[in-house]
């Protein structure tokens, strides 16, 4: 069930409903009718009496945790330099895409 439905159907409040879809949906790359958001509203409620967590140092402590396990284990990682290509995914295939003004990929 999605928590617009849900919403819809207990309240008449469009700023009470705007407030718990957004909570409903915060983080998850979904919208208030897309399907199972009740579930996400009901599992951020369940963890931590509905505070949302953050960790410890802030979301950068994520990334730098990330950069040293990434350095650790032999990469380099290099910042504000222009790219060649980069990869994506098209059609669930990898697909490399190429920035014909630095030239072609080493």
């Amino acid at each position: 069930m999605n928590i617009h439905d849900e919403l819809t159907e207990r309240f008449e409040s469009p700023m009470l409903k705007g407030a718990i879809s957004l909570d409903a949906v915060l983080g998850t790359h979904l919208g208030p009718r897309s399907p199972n958001t009740m579930l996400t509203y009901l599992y951020r409620m369940a963890g931590d009496h509905g505070r949302t967590g953050v960790p410890a140092g802030g979301m950068g402590s994520v990334s730098n945790e990330l950069a040293h396990a990434a350095r650790s284990a032999g990469a380099t990682i290099r910042t504000a330099v222009p790219s060649n290509a980069s990869l994506s995914k098209t059609a669930g295939q990898p697909v490399w895409r190429r920035n014909p003004a630095i030239g072609s990929i080493a």
